[in-house]
């Protein structure tokens, strides 16, 4: 059995497989901006966001792979 942390940001996200021991087998990482069109106001892109979050989860599992 193997666990995944997932870190979904505001500026990216990053997702590792552990073994049951907590060695660390894969990583992955992925960063995306946040739109700041105006004064005291940020946007994020929902819709890419979660591609590079499914992306950083399948890099992290095909490391440990």
């Amino acid at each position: 059995m193997h666990l995944i942390g997932l870190d979904v940001g505001t500026t990216g996200c990053r997702a590792v497989v552990f073994d049951p021991h907590g060695a660390i087998l894969g990583r992955g990482v992925r960063e995306y901006d946040v739109l700041c069109t105006e004064p005291a106001m940020a946007e994020q892109n929902a819709e890419h966001v979660w591609t590079l979050t499914h992306e950083t989860l399948r890099e992290a599992v095909q490391r440990a792979a």
